[in-house]
Protein backbone atom coordinates (compact mmCIF):
# COMPACT_ATOMS: atom_id res chain seq x y z
CA UNK A 1 0.00 0.00 0.00
CA UNK A 2 1.37 3.35 -1.18
CA UNK A 3 2.27 5.98 1.70
CA UNK A 4 -0.96 8.34 -0.09
CA UNK A 5 -2.99 5.13 0.73
CA UNK A 6 -1.93 4.56 3.87
CA UNK A 7 -2.47 8.52 4.97
CA UNK A 8 -6.00 8.45 3.22
CA UNK A 9 -6.92 5.85 5.55
CA UNK A 10 -6.03 7.18 8.61
CA UNK A 11 -7.22 10.55 7.94
CA UNK A 12 -10.70 8.12 7.21
CA UNK A 13 -10.51 6.78 10.28
CA UNK A 14 -9.68 9.81 12.50
CA UNK A 15 -12.73 11.65 10.38
CA UNK A 16 -15.08 8.86 11.72
CA UNK A 17 -14.00 8.83 14.99
CA UNK A 18 -14.57 12.23 14.86
CA UNK A 19 -18.08 12.28 14.04
CA UNK A 20 -18.70 9.25 16.46
CA UNK A 21 -17.30 11.25 19.19
CA UNK A 22 -19.66 14.32 18.11
CA UNK A 23 -22.88 12.00 18.12
CA UNK A 24 -22.11 10.05 21.21
CA UNK A 25 -21.59 14.00 23.45
CA UNK A 26 -24.94 15.05 21.73
CA UNK A 27 -26.51 11.66 22.23
CA UNK A 28 -25.34 12.25 25.68
CA UNK A 29 -25.58 15.42 26.35
CA UNK A 30 -29.28 15.12 27.66
CA UNK A 31 -28.46 12.85 30.07
CA UNK A 32 -25.46 14.70 31.62
CA UNK A 33 -27.68 17.22 32.11
CA UNK A 34 -30.47 15.50 33.69
CA UNK A 35 -28.20 13.56 35.90
CA UNK A 36 -25.15 15.71 36.69
CA UNK A 37 -21.82 13.64 37.69
CA UNK A 38 -20.35 13.34 41.42
CA UNK A 39 -16.90 13.24 40.07
CA UNK A 40 -15.29 13.09 43.58
CA UNK A 41 -16.73 9.51 44.29
CA UNK A 42 -13.73 8.61 41.63
CA UNK A 43 -11.11 9.40 44.37
CA UNK A 44 -12.91 8.57 47.66
CA UNK A 45 -11.38 4.83 48.71
CA UNK A 46 -12.43 4.83 52.08
CA UNK A 47 -14.64 2.29 53.22
CA UNK A 48 -16.53 1.57 56.69
CA UNK A 49 -15.08 4.65 58.26
CA UNK A 50 -17.40 6.07 61.36
CA UNK A 51 -17.44 8.11 64.54
CA UNK A 52 -19.30 5.70 67.20
CA UNK A 53 -20.21 5.92 70.64
CA UNK A 54 -18.19 3.86 73.07
CA UNK A 55 -21.79 1.98 73.44
CA UNK A 56 -22.68 1.63 69.88
CA UNK A 57 -20.34 -1.41 67.77
CA UNK A 58 -20.36 -2.46 64.50
CA UNK A 59 -21.70 -6.25 64.10
CA UNK A 60 -21.17 -6.64 60.08
CA UNK A 61 -20.00 -4.46 57.40
CA UNK A 62 -20.40 -5.38 53.85
CA UNK A 63 -19.62 -3.60 50.70
CA UNK A 64 -20.92 -2.44 47.94
CA UNK A 65 -24.66 -3.65 48.92
CA UNK A 66 -27.65 -0.99 49.80
CA UNK A 67 -29.69 -2.24 52.38
CA UNK A 68 -33.54 -2.04 51.50
CA UNK A 69 -35.60 -4.27 54.52
CA UNK A 70 -35.29 -6.24 57.71
CA UNK A 71 -39.01 -8.14 58.13
CA UNK A 72 -39.40 -11.22 59.72
CA UNK A 73 -36.49 -11.84 60.26
CA UNK A 74 -35.30 -11.48 56.45
CA UNK A 75 -32.78 -9.06 55.61
CA UNK A 76 -33.13 -7.54 52.14
CA UNK A 77 -30.25 -5.65 50.44
CA UNK A 78 -28.71 -4.79 46.73
CA UNK A 79 -26.46 -4.66 44.32
CA UNK A 80 -28.05 -2.07 41.41
CA UNK A 81 -30.73 -4.17 40.35
CA UNK A 82 -29.67 -7.55 41.58
CA UNK A 83 -31.69 -8.53 44.93
CA UNK A 84 -29.97 -10.06 47.64
CA UNK A 85 -31.36 -12.06 50.92
CA UNK A 86 -29.76 -12.82 53.93
CA UNK A 87 -31.82 -15.20 56.47
CA UNK A 88 -29.06 -14.78 59.28
CA UNK A 89 -29.25 -11.09 59.60
CA UNK A 90 -26.48 -10.74 57.61
CA UNK A 91 -24.00 -12.88 57.90
CA UNK A 92 -24.58 -15.05 54.91
CA UNK A 93 -26.34 -13.58 51.63
CA UNK A 94 -27.58 -15.31 48.53
CA UNK A 95 -28.59 -13.64 45.39
CA UNK A 96 -32.55 -14.06 44.81
CA UNK A 97 -32.80 -12.66 41.46
CA UNK A 98 -31.51 -9.85 38.53
CA UNK A 99 -34.60 -7.11 37.26
CA UNK A 100 -34.28 -6.58 33.56
CA UNK A 101 -32.34 -3.48 32.23
CA UNK A 102 -33.33 -1.31 29.72
CA UNK A 103 -30.61 -1.80 26.79
CA UNK A 104 -28.85 0.86 25.38
CA UNK A 105 -29.86 3.68 28.36
CA UNK A 106 -28.35 4.51 31.58
CA UNK A 107 -30.05 2.14 33.39
CA UNK A 108 -28.50 -0.76 31.92
CA UNK A 109 -25.34 0.83 33.25
CA UNK A 110 -26.56 1.08 36.97
CA UNK A 111 -24.84 -3.19 36.87
CA UNK A 112 -21.85 -1.17 37.56
CA UNK A 113 -20.90 0.22 40.54
CA UNK A 114 -18.70 2.86 39.13
CA UNK A 115 -22.15 4.31 37.09
CA UNK A 116 -24.20 4.06 40.10
CA UNK A 117 -22.18 6.25 42.25
CA UNK A 118 -21.11 8.36 39.66
CA UNK A 119 -24.76 9.55 38.65
CA UNK A 120 -26.33 8.70 41.59
CA UNK A 121 -28.15 5.72 40.56
CA UNK A 122 -28.42 2.94 43.01
CA UNK A 123 -30.79 0.25 41.48
CA UNK A 124 -33.48 -1.40 42.93
CA UNK A 125 -33.76 1.18 45.60
CA UNK A 126 -37.02 0.42 48.00
CA UNK A 127 -38.82 -2.85 48.65
CA UNK A 128 -41.84 -3.60 50.56
CA UNK A 129 -42.71 -7.06 51.75
CA UNK A 130 -46.46 -7.36 51.02
CA UNK A 131 -47.39 -10.35 52.55
CA UNK A 132 -45.80 -14.69 52.59
CA UNK A 133 -44.73 -14.10 48.97
CA UNK A 134 -45.74 -10.73 47.44
CA UNK A 135 -43.23 -8.39 47.38
CA UNK A 136 -42.77 -4.89 45.37
CA UNK A 137 -39.60 -2.86 44.32
CA UNK A 138 -39.11 0.39 43.06
CA UNK A 139 -35.74 0.41 40.65
CA UNK A 140 -35.84 4.23 39.57
CA UNK A 141 -39.49 5.07 38.44
CA UNK A 142 -40.05 1.28 37.56
CA UNK A 143 -42.22 -0.74 39.84
CA UNK A 144 -41.97 -4.64 40.09
CA UNK A 145 -43.76 -7.01 41.78
CA UNK A 146 -43.04 -10.61 43.04
CA UNK A 147 -45.56 -13.27 44.24
CA UNK A 148 -42.62 -15.95 44.54
CA UNK A 149 -40.91 -14.06 47.48
CA UNK A 150 -38.26 -12.35 45.06
CA UNK A 151 -37.43 -14.84 42.79
CA UNK A 152 -38.81 -13.78 39.43
CA UNK A 153 -40.42 -9.65 39.13
CA UNK A 154 -42.95 -9.03 36.78
CA UNK A 155 -43.06 -5.20 35.75
CA UNK A 156 -46.61 -3.31 37.13
CA UNK A 157 -46.48 0.07 36.82
CA UNK A 158 -43.89 2.68 35.21
CA UNK A 159 -44.50 6.26 37.29
CA UNK A 160 -42.91 9.79 36.16
CA UNK A 161 -41.92 10.82 39.96
CA UNK A 162 -41.43 7.46 41.88
CA UNK A 163 -41.42 8.25 46.09
CA UNK A 164 -39.28 9.01 49.30
CA UNK A 165 -37.66 6.01 50.40
CA UNK A 166 -40.63 6.51 53.45
CA UNK A 167 -42.96 8.09 50.06
CA UNK A 168 -44.97 4.84 49.80
CA UNK A 169 -46.40 2.29 52.32
CA UNK A 170 -49.25 -0.28 52.53
CA UNK A 171 -52.40 0.31 54.96
CA UNK A 172 -54.45 -2.39 56.47
CA UNK A 173 -55.95 -3.48 52.56
CA UNK A 174 -54.60 -0.89 50.21
CA UNK A 175 -51.10 0.42 49.36
CA UNK A 176 -49.74 3.89 48.68
CA UNK A 177 -47.27 6.25 47.37
CA UNK A 178 -46.37 9.77 46.70
CA UNK A 179 -45.10 11.80 43.91
CA UNK A 180 -42.12 13.19 44.38
CA UNK A 181 -41.21 15.36 41.59
CA UNK A 182 -37.08 17.08 42.02
CA UNK A 183 -38.08 19.81 39.79
CA UNK A 184 -41.33 21.42 40.11
CA UNK A 185 -43.28 24.49 38.33
CA UNK A 186 -46.02 25.96 40.51
CA UNK A 187 -48.53 24.90 37.99
CA UNK A 188 -48.03 21.32 38.42
CA UNK A 189 -50.70 18.99 40.52
CA UNK A 190 -48.43 16.11 42.76
CA UNK A 191 -50.29 13.08 43.03
CA UNK A 192 -51.20 10.16 45.95
CA UNK A 193 -51.36 6.70 44.30
CA UNK A 194 -53.12 3.75 45.97
CA UNK A 195 -53.37 -0.22 44.92
CA UNK A 196 -56.30 -1.85 45.92
CA UNK A 197 -55.42 -5.34 44.34
CA UNK A 198 -51.97 -6.50 46.45
CA UNK A 199 -49.99 -4.18 43.64
CA UNK A 200 -51.12 -4.84 40.34
CA UNK A 201 -52.69 -1.73 39.31
CA UNK A 202 -52.25 1.39 40.49
CA UNK A 203 -54.70 4.75 40.15
CA UNK A 204 -54.57 8.16 41.66
CA UNK A 205 -56.75 8.38 44.78
CA UNK A 206 -55.48 12.20 45.80
CA UNK A 207 -54.36 15.21 43.68
CA UNK A 208 -52.69 18.12 45.54
CA UNK A 209 -53.50 21.54 43.16
CA UNK A 210 -51.05 22.93 41.23
CA UNK A 211 -48.94 25.22 43.58
CA UNK A 212 -50.16 23.98 47.07
CA UNK A 213 -46.74 21.85 47.35
CA UNK A 214 -43.88 21.31 45.62
CA UNK A 215 -43.84 17.72 46.53
CA UNK A 216 -44.35 14.54 48.68
CA UNK A 217 -41.97 13.43 51.85
CA UNK A 218 -43.76 10.77 53.40
CA UNK A 219 -46.68 8.94 53.05
CA UNK A 220 -47.12 6.16 56.17
CA UNK A 221 -49.22 3.72 57.64
CA UNK A 222 -50.29 4.59 61.80
CA UNK A 223 -50.44 0.80 63.28
CA UNK A 224 -52.16 2.75 66.37
CA UNK A 225 -55.20 4.38 64.68
CA UNK A 226 -54.89 2.76 61.30
CA UNK A 227 -54.36 5.95 59.81
CA UNK A 228 -52.64 7.02 56.35
CA UNK A 229 -50.11 10.03 57.53
CA UNK A 230 -48.56 12.39 54.59
CA UNK A 231 -45.93 14.77 55.03
CA UNK A 232 -45.28 17.54 52.02
CA UNK A 233 -42.69 20.31 51.69
CA UNK A 234 -40.94 22.80 51.07
CA UNK A 235 -41.60 26.30 51.63
CA UNK A 236 -43.25 27.66 54.50
CA UNK A 237 -46.97 27.40 53.11
CA UNK A 238 -45.88 24.07 51.44
CA UNK A 239 -45.35 22.29 54.79
CA UNK A 240 -47.78 20.08 55.88
CA UNK A 241 -48.26 17.25 58.52
CA UNK A 242 -51.83 15.27 57.88
CA UNK A 243 -53.38 12.01 58.26
CA UNK A 244 -56.20 10.16 56.27
CA UNK A 245 -59.12 7.80 57.76
CA UNK A 246 -60.84 6.72 54.35
CA UNK A 247 -58.03 5.68 52.69
CA UNK A 248 -56.38 8.99 51.17
CA UNK A 249 -59.29 10.57 50.00
CA UNK A 250 -59.63 13.56 52.45
CA UNK A 251 -57.28 14.46 55.03
CA UNK A 252 -57.17 16.32 57.81
CA UNK A 253 -53.66 18.52 59.07
CA UNK A 254 -51.79 18.55 62.23
CA UNK A 255 -49.40 21.08 61.03
CA UNK A 256 -49.15 23.58 58.77
CA UNK A 257 -47.81 26.87 57.24
CA UNK A 258 -43.71 26.91 59.14
CA UNK A 259 -40.47 24.74 58.64
CA UNK A 260 -41.69 22.78 62.05
CA UNK A 261 -43.89 20.82 59.70
CA UNK A 262 -41.30 20.21 57.09
CA UNK A 263 -40.78 16.34 57.77
CA UNK A 264 -39.65 13.58 55.65
CA UNK A 265 -40.75 10.67 57.91
CA UNK A 266 -42.39 10.31 60.42
CA UNK A 267 -41.98 7.69 63.87
CA UNK A 268 -45.49 6.06 65.91
CA UNK A 269 -45.62 5.33 69.12
CA UNK A 270 -48.62 4.60 71.21
CA UNK A 271 -48.53 8.48 72.49
CA UNK A 272 -46.41 10.19 70.33
CA UNK A 273 -45.66 10.86 66.61
CA UNK A 274 -42.09 11.76 65.83
CA UNK A 275 -40.35 13.72 63.36
CA UNK A 276 -37.13 15.49 63.08
CA UNK A 277 -37.14 18.85 60.41
CA UNK A 278 -35.84 18.86 57.40
CA UNK A 279 -34.49 22.82 56.72
CA UNK A 280 -31.06 23.25 55.60
CA UNK A 281 -31.44 27.08 56.36
CA UNK A 282 -32.04 27.05 60.00
CA UNK A 283 -31.58 25.19 63.58
CA UNK A 284 -33.49 21.95 63.08
CA UNK A 285 -35.02 19.79 65.70
CA UNK A 286 -36.88 16.45 66.42
CA UNK A 287 -40.71 17.17 67.25
CA UNK A 288 -43.17 14.83 68.87
CA UNK A 289 -47.14 15.29 68.44
CA UNK A 290 -49.26 14.20 71.79
CA UNK A 291 -51.94 12.09 70.37
CA UNK A 292 -54.19 13.25 73.37
CA UNK A 293 -53.40 16.64 73.88
CA UNK A 294 -52.80 17.43 70.00
CA UNK A 295 -49.61 19.80 70.90
CA UNK A 296 -46.26 19.99 69.32
CA UNK A 297 -43.28 20.11 71.59
CA UNK A 298 -39.64 20.55 70.39
CA UNK A 299 -37.77 17.49 72.67
CA UNK A 300 -33.91 17.82 70.69
CA UNK A 301 -31.86 20.05 68.92
CA UNK A 302 -30.36 17.89 65.89
CA UNK A 303 -27.03 19.11 63.71
CA UNK A 304 -29.07 18.96 60.27
CA UNK A 305 -31.85 18.02 58.17
CA UNK A 306 -33.55 14.74 59.06
CA UNK A 307 -34.38 12.70 56.02
CA UNK A 308 -34.94 9.03 57.31
CA UNK A 309 -36.66 7.47 60.57
CA UNK A 310 -37.57 4.19 61.68
CA UNK A 311 -38.28 2.24 65.15
CA UNK A 312 -36.57 -1.07 65.84
CA UNK A 313 -38.65 -4.20 67.06
CA UNK A 314 -37.77 -3.50 70.90
CA UNK A 315 -39.92 -0.14 70.38
CA UNK A 316 -36.14 2.23 70.31
CA UNK A 317 -36.40 4.98 67.69
CA UNK A 318 -33.71 5.68 65.28
CA UNK A 319 -33.53 9.27 63.02
CA UNK A 320 -30.69 10.06 60.62
CA UNK A 321 -29.66 13.78 59.60
CA UNK A 322 -28.36 14.52 56.26
CA UNK A 323 -25.45 16.91 55.17
CA UNK A 324 -27.14 19.00 52.31
CA UNK A 325 -24.44 22.10 52.66
CA UNK A 326 -26.80 24.72 54.00
CA UNK A 327 -26.13 27.54 57.18
CA UNK A 328 -28.04 25.42 59.15
CA UNK A 329 -25.90 22.57 59.51
CA UNK A 330 -23.12 22.42 62.50
CA UNK A 331 -20.79 20.30 60.58
CA UNK A 332 -20.43 18.05 57.37
CA UNK A 333 -21.17 15.03 59.08
CA UNK A 334 -24.26 12.67 58.83
CA UNK A 335 -25.16 11.62 62.31
CA UNK A 336 -27.53 9.39 63.57
CA UNK A 337 -29.58 10.07 66.57
CA UNK A 338 -31.11 7.10 69.11
CA UNK A 339 -34.28 6.74 71.62
CA UNK A 340 -34.45 3.85 73.65
CA UNK A 341 -38.13 2.86 74.08
CA UNK A 342 -38.20 3.81 78.24
CA UNK A 343 -36.61 7.00 78.13
CA UNK A 344 -36.97 10.66 76.60
CA UNK A 345 -33.40 10.92 76.24
CA UNK A 346 -32.20 11.10 72.24
CA UNK A 347 -28.87 10.71 71.75
CA UNK A 348 -25.87 11.52 68.50
CA UNK A 349 -24.41 7.89 68.59
CA UNK A 350 -22.49 7.98 65.12
CA UNK A 351 -21.46 10.03 62.13
CA UNK A 352 -20.17 9.59 58.82
CA UNK A 353 -18.32 12.28 57.53
CA UNK A 354 -19.59 13.91 53.77
CA UNK A 355 -17.00 13.16 50.73
CA UNK A 356 -15.75 16.01 49.61
CA UNK A 357 -16.54 17.10 45.99
CA UNK A 358 -19.56 15.30 45.92
CA UNK A 359 -22.54 17.68 45.17
CA UNK A 360 -25.14 15.42 46.36
CA UNK A 361 -25.81 15.40 49.84
CA UNK A 362 -24.15 12.85 52.34
CA UNK A 363 -27.07 10.63 54.06
CA UNK A 364 -27.94 7.35 56.36
CA UNK A 365 -30.18 5.13 54.52
CA UNK A 366 -32.27 3.24 57.14
CA UNK A 367 -33.43 -0.15 56.63
CA UNK A 368 -37.14 0.37 55.92
CA UNK A 369 -38.91 -1.38 57.93
CA UNK A 370 -36.25 -2.02 60.60
CA UNK A 371 -37.79 -4.98 62.60
CA UNK A 372 -34.67 -5.83 64.81
CA UNK A 373 -32.85 -5.69 67.36
CA UNK A 374 -30.19 -3.85 65.54
CA UNK A 375 -29.49 -0.91 63.29
CA UNK A 376 -28.96 -1.73 59.63
CA UNK A 377 -27.94 1.24 56.99
CA UNK A 378 -26.38 2.68 54.27
CA UNK A 379 -24.12 5.70 54.01
CA UNK A 380 -24.72 7.30 50.92
CA UNK A 381 -21.58 9.84 50.01
CA UNK A 382 -20.62 10.53 52.79
CA UNK A 383 -17.35 7.93 54.71
CA UNK A 384 -18.57 4.41 54.23
CA UNK A 385 -20.27 5.17 51.11
CA UNK A 386 -22.40 1.97 49.63
CA UNK A 387 -21.77 -0.18 52.40
CA UNK A 388 -23.95 -1.79 55.31
CA UNK A 389 -23.80 -1.30 58.92
CA UNK A 390 -25.15 -3.21 60.97
CA UNK A 391 -24.68 -1.62 64.70
CA UNK A 392 -24.89 -3.19 68.15
CA UNK A 393 -26.23 -1.32 71.10
CA UNK A 394 -25.06 -2.01 74.68
CA UNK A 395 -28.77 -1.03 76.33
CA UNK A 396 -27.27 -1.95 79.94
CA UNK A 397 -27.17 1.10 80.95
CA UNK A 398 -28.63 5.02 78.83
CA UNK A 399 -25.95 6.04 76.16
CA UNK A 400 -24.15 8.53 76.70
CA UNK A 401 -21.46 10.75 74.73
Amino acid sequence: MSNNKRLNLKNRKLGILFIASVLIFVGISPVLKRNPINWGILFYSKQGSAYLSKNVKIENLTSDMLILAVKNGVCWTSRGNTLFVSLDEGKRWEKRCVLPYATMSLSYLKRFSVIRNLFDKPGIDKLMVLGSKTILAFSGKYLWRSVDNGSFFQLVHTTGYPPLLQGWTKGDKEIFYGEYPWKTSEHQEVNIWKSIDDGKSWFITYTFPAGSIRHIHAVQYDPYTHRIWVATGDEDAECRIMYSEDGAKTFKTIGQGTQESRAVSLIFTKDFIYWGTDCPYKQNYIFRWDRKTRKRQEVQKINGPAYYSTKLRDGSLVLATTVEGGIGESDTSAHLWFKESNSENWEDIGSWKKISGIKSHGLLRLAQPNESLHIYLTPWYTEGHGSIFELRINKDRYIDR
